[in-house]
């Protein structure tokens, strides 16, 4: 910068002004890996994902907050990520009520910059959830719709098996080991017996024939 003073001698003079420079947060998310993609009420649910820092400034707080009316929990919390950084996410959902539409839960990302400020990202998984049925077969309710005085659903003849749905179980015949053994036994004394007397038979027919040929001498 050129100037005069009051008598018209000429100075110059150099100033530096620094403009900053404002870098956009870039902030991108990987394939995620769902398991199982299908549960029932009570379950949980495993879902993992990375978390890519794409732009050039450090992001802070960085956390993941999962939005469902079926799902509760998986909260993670990833802190700072460095420019070119990665998280990874590895969280567990409990479900609580069935779908009731398209199973989409959303994994909402959000981070803050240098200065504070806050921004979210949305990434909407699929995840269905199913009502869960466990023993409901056994808590029906119990009522004598026969008239036949055992009240239906109840398991009155000790089996373990609800009669009203599976009908009373008739009890197979079988017999005590120790008949067998007493069977066998006197199998084996009868086939004994029988060859003992074919064996006496023999030998007398035999004594027979060899008296009949000395009295023939």
């Amino acid at each position: 910068m050129a100037y005069e003073d009051s008598k018209h001698n000429p100075y110059t003079a150099q100033s530096n002004v620094s403009i900053p420079v404002k870098q956009e947060a870039r902030v991108d998310s990987g394939d995620a890996e769902i398991t199982p993609e299908n549960v029932e009420v009570g379950q949980s649910v495993n879902v993992m994902f990375p978390v890519y820092n794409k732009g050039k400034t450090i992001l802070y707080n960085v956390q993941v907050e999962f939005v469902s009316e079926s799902f509760t929990g998986g909260s993670t919390f990833l802190g700072k990520l460095d420019p070119g950084a990665t998280g990874n996410v590895d969280a567990m959902l409990d479900a609580v009520a069935a779908t009731e539409d398209e199973g989409i839960v959303k994994a909402v990302i959000s981070y803050e910059d240098e200065a504070g400020n806050v921004t979210e990202v949305e990434k909407e998984l699929n995840i269905f959830v199913s009502e869960s049925y466990g023993d409901d077969m056994y808590d029906m309710p119990e009522i004598d719709e026969d008239g036949d005085g055992i009240m239906d659903g109840m398991d009155y003849d000790g089996d373990g098996i609800i009669d009203e749905y599976y009908g009373p179980q008739k009890k197979s015949f079988s017999i005590p080991w120790w008949v067998w053994l007493i069977v066998g036994f006197f199998g084996v004394a009868v086939i004994v017996v029988v060859i003992v007397i074919v064996v006496v038979a023999k030998k007398k027919k035999l004594a027979a024939e060899l008296a009949k040929i000395d009295d023939e001498e």
